[in-house]
């Protein structure tokens, strides 16, 4: 007899697993549409069957009327299950275990596997003490005597303190480099431990990385930049939504594709006033600088919407760009809501190996750890800093990219941050 087990219903970039307990068949029957699809594991002798559950209730009216999973139970026949037997999408069917996902690479913690530097992409200089204030980018590379797992660093993207910098692999040494990383690192507070992490692709897909540009600076090879008010799009000509997934990457805040619209299939727009750029560049621009004010001064500013199109004018902009996943899609599922308390806060069974920790505030990806504690699934999280925006002739708040009035302010901790689990899962590899 065959007995349902997990249910999985995808719906746009999103796909959320329940057990039958979670959601009844008639729960399920309503949730169908045609932006909604359901798929039911069932299992018979150990063996484990992915069933097209919207195909099955259109075509077969006793499985349809079901109202408990034990009467859909007795409806299934063999011919059902492998008339109805599909492919499941990003998850090893029967399971909540992930296909392709996203790991996400601790590189200050993970012991005898990373070696981190300061450095050059384009002179490939590094670690050299005398030049430490020239070299912007953080490099990494896997260390020699390592035995342990590893990633492809080919295939992987740094995030330093928060912000998503530009992956530049060296083939020549076998390193990776966080292009302005090592600007984000440069922050003097002995109480702060810089955040790197790298979130690695290779089960999910190569990926490419191509330069955002302005109408006076585009070339075929990069993406197009559109103003349309609050709107902007972006349109690329050397790939298509059918083989790749656009991930775009702003100010180093990362914006995928739950977060914008797709206009054709060379074309993406998103809602700039739905990012919130205002917290999150002050915030960039003071790691840079090593400093903040904790007396309240004013600043002058830039507005956050002129710094990101001065960004697409540079050739090689380390916090603009976008990248292509080779893979037809990606699920992006945001289902875990953690309140942090004094940098602190207990999670049960939460897998920092799948998960990204992103603080709601700024969008910035957070760090975490698990601690030997009393209990070991004790989530330790810093926090960021809560910027001080300039005001404006009126005496309203700005959202500004502020340039900090001297280097002698230290950062000030906040005492809550209200984060979100995120979890990025491939589908169909290359």
């Amino acid at each position: 007899m065959y007995t349902t087990h997990l249910i999985y219903i995808e719906h746009k970039n999103r796909l959320d697993v329940y057990s039958r307990e979670d959601i009844t068949p008639v729960d399920l029957w309503s949730k169908v549409d045609m932006n909604t699809h359901a798929y039911v594991a069932v299992t018979n002798n150990n063996v484990s069957h992915a069933l097209d559950y919207n195909r099955m209730i259109v075509d077969y009216e006793d499985a349809a009327v079901a109202s408990t999973w034990e009467d859909y139970d007795n409806v299934l026949t063999d011919g059902l299950v492998y008339g109805y037997e599909v492919h499941l999408p990003a998850y090893t069917v029967g399971t909540v275990i992930p296909t392709n996902p996203v790991k996400v690479w601790d590189a200050l913690s993970t012991l005898n596997t990373f070696n981190l530097d300061y450095g050059d992409f384009i002179s490939g200089k590094y670690n050299i003490f005398a030049y430490r204030w020239m070299l912007h980018d953080l490099r990494m590379s896997i260390q020699e005597d390592c035995v342990t797992e590893t990633p492809n660093l080919t295939r992987c993207l740094p995030v330093v303190n928060g912000f998503v910098c530009r992956p530049a692999y060296n083939t020549s040494d076998s390193a990776l480099y966080a292009l302005g990383g090592a600007k984000l690192c440069w922050f003097d507070d002995g109480h702060t431990t810089p955040e790197v992490q790298l979130l690695d692709f290779t089960k999910v897909g190569r990926f490419d990385v191509v330069s955002i540009r302005d109408a006076e600076h585009h070339t075929n090879n990069d993406v197009l930049f559109i103003n349309k008010d609050t709107k902007w799009y972006f349109k690329f000509d050397n790939y298509n939504l059918s083989e790749y997934t656009p991930i775009l990457v702003l100010g180093g805040i990362l914006i995928l594709p739950d977060q914008y619209s797709i206009s054709n299939q060379n074309t993406i727009s998103v809602n700039i006033d739905t990012i919130p750029f205002g917290k999150a560049l002050p915030l960039k621009k003071m790691l840079e600088d090593e400093s903040v004010s904790s007396s309240f001064v004013v600043y002058e500013g830039m507005q956050y919407k002129e710094y990101l199109k001065q960004q697409f004018t540079e050739e090689l902009s380390s916090d603009c760009f976008m990248l292509f996943v080779h893979t037809k899609r990606l699920f992006i599922n945001r289902q875990l809501n953690l309140d942090t308390w004094k940098n602190y806060n207990t999670v049960n069974d939460f897998d920092k190996n799948s998960y990204l920790l992103i603080n709601k505030a700024t969008s910035t990806i957070r760090n975490f750890h698990l601690d030997m504690l009393d209990d070991r699934n004790e989530l330790i999280v810093q926090n960021h800093v809560v910027a001080n925006l300039a005001l404006d002739e009126d005496n309203r708040s700005s959202l500004v990219m502020v340039h900090s009035d001297c280097k002698h302010h230290t950062f000030q901790d906040i005492n809550k941050s209200v984060c979100d689990g995120l979890k990025i899962l491939g589908d169909i590899n290359e």
